[in-house]
């Protein structure tokens, strides 16, 4: 279904939405294991929205790069998820601020800080709480992968 919204968006030419199916079509890849597959669309992705000034889905796909990148042990990882969250904290956009959070308690726990990690995991429930905010499971297993 995902590789079909791609498929439409291309076809009417809407480079809006061709980022953003990019990114969730990357994000099913990356769940399935398939990094390479997906880093490929998330690259497409951001060169996308980078000539369209798309902050929001820069960051993003940087967001998701950096996660894949956690997951390769790649020392892009810290910049790429640390520019997404300065990237949401200019847009305002609190609640998506905590996507990056999370990334960084992964790689946090990936270098044997769990107290660090557990800090940045407690300021992420404080603000879904502040928010009444209730992540989706898809969203809560896909960071739980993450961490891993």
């Amino acid at each position: 279904l995902q590789e079909e919204s791609l498929a439409l968006y291309r076809e009417s030419g809407s480079k809006g939405m061709v980022v953003r199916a990019s990114t969730n079509l990357a994000l099913v890849v990356f769940a399935q294991g398939e990094l390479d597959a997906a880093r490929a669309l998330l690259n497409e992705a951001l060169q996308l929205a980078q000539a369209l000034d798309a902050k929001y889905d820069i960051a993003s796909v940087l967001q998701v790069l950096g996660l894949i990148d956690i997951v390769e042990n790649k020392p892009e990882a810290r910049a790429r998820i640390l520019a997404s969250l300065r990237m949401r904290v200019e847009l305002g956009e609190i609640l998506s601020q905590t996507s990056p959070l999370i990334g960084l308690a992964g790689l946090a726990l990936r270098e044997g800080k769990a107290q660090y990690a557990a800090q940045l995991l407690g300021v992420v429930d404080m603000t879904l709480k502040a928010l009444n905010a209730v992540p989706e499971l898809e969203s809560k297993n896909f960071h739980a992968q993450t961490l891993a």
